[in-house]
C-alpha cells in the first residue's frame, strides 16, 4: 500500500465535508431535486460525479448504455453506486443496512433507493410495484445479485429471487461488470469494500493512500426474455464473469484507450 499523503487527505476530507453540506442543502432547499424519480436520479448523478472527481476516480465505459429494465452487476464496493449512477441516471436496490451509513446512506435515501430485507423472501414480491414505477418512468433498476461485496477475485453465484419482477413483466435485463484499478495501492484493499471492513476507516484509507484510480464498467447486450429464473441467473452470471475477465485482460500491461471515457463534470455548485 502507498504511503499516507496528508495534504491530499486533508484536501479530500474538506471536499467530502463540502459535498455532504451540498447534498443536504440541495436536497432540502431545492424542491426540483426530489419531485420525481428522474429528479432524484439526476441529482444522484450530479453528486456522484463530483464525489468521484474529488477522489480522482476515473470512469471508463464500454458497451451500450443500458435501457430501462434491470441492470445486474457484480458488487465490489459502495463506490459501485457512485460509478454506475455517474454514467446514467438509475435507481438502486440496496439492503436495509445501507440506509444508516454515514453520507452514502443519505445519498441512497435521497436518491430514491429501494431498500429491501434480503432475509425475507416476501420482500421481493412486495417491491415489485416499486420496480415497476421506476421502469415505467424510463429508468433502469440496478440490482447486485451476489447479495454482498467481494474483493474482485471472483463473482459469486447470482441469487435468483430479484429476477422475478423482470421475468413476470418481460423487462430487458442488462448484464454489467465492474473492475477497479488503484495506482499506487491495491484495489482489493482500498477500493473494494468487503469482509469485515468498516465504512469510515475504509473511506479514510481511500482518501489518504490512493493517488488515482480507475473504474472500468462494461455493459453487455440486454437479455429480453427468459422464463426460467435459475437459467437466467446462470446466464447473466456467465456474461458478467466473461466481461470482467475481458476488462482485466485489457488492463494488463498498462493503460489503454476505451470506447468511451467519462470523467464527469467538474461542477462546484452546491445547490444543483
Amino acid at each position: 500500500m502507498s504511503r499516507f499523503a496528508p495534504l491530499k487527505f486533508l484536501k479530500r476530507l474538506a471536499g467530502m465535508l463540502l459535498i455532504f453540506l451540498g447534498t443536504t442543502l440541495s436536497h432540502f432547499l431545492v424542491p426540483g431535486n426530489r419531485r420525481s424519480l428522474w429528479d432524484r436520479a439526476n441529482w444522484l448523478q450530479r453528486w456522484s460525479r463530483r464525489t468521484l472527481a474529488l477522489l480522482d476516480i476515473e470512469v471508463v465505459v464500454r458497451g451500450t448504455e443500458p435501457v430501462p429494465g434491470l441492470i445486474t452487476s457484480n458488487h465490489l464496493s459502495y463506490l459501485d453506486v457512485l460509478v454506475l449512477s455517474s454514467i446514467r441516471p438509475q435507481v438502486f436496490l440496496a439492503k436495509n443496512e445501507v440506509a444508516g451509513w454515514p453520507l452514502f446512506g443519505a445519498f441512497a435515501r435521497w436518491a430514491g433507493t429501494v431498500f429491501i430485507d434480503r432475509r425475507r423472501r416476501s420482500e421481493v414480491s412486495s417491491k415489485g410495484v416499486a420496480f415497476q414505477e421506476v421502469v415505467e418512468a424510463g429508468l433502469p433498476v440496478t440490482v447486485f445479485l451476489e447479495g454482498t461485496t467481494t474483493d474482485g477475485s471472483t463473482v459469486l453465484p447470482f441469487r435468483t429471487a430479484l429476477l422475478e419482477p423482470a421475468i413476470r413483466t418481460g423487462w430487458a435485463i442488462t448484464p454489467c461488470a465492474i473492475h477497479y484499478e488503484a495506482f499506487g495501492a491495491e484495489a482489493s484493499d482500498t477500493l473494494c469494500y468487503h469482509g469485515e471492513m468498516t465504512l469510515v476507516p475504509h473511506l479514510l484509507t481511500l482518501m489518504g493512500r490512493v493517488d488515482y484510480s480507475r473504474a472500468e464498467v462494461c455493459f453487455g447486450e440486454p437479455v429480453m426474455r427468459e422464463e426460467d429464473r435459475k437459467k437466467l441467473a446462470a446466464d447473466l452470471h456467465q456474461k458478467v464473469v466473461r466481461m470482467k475477465r475481458e476488462i482485466e485482460g485489457k488492463t494488463v500491461g498498462g493503460r489503454r484507450r476505451a470506447d468511451h471515457q467519462h470523467d464527469g463534470p467538474k461542477d462546484a455548485s452546491l445547490m444543483s
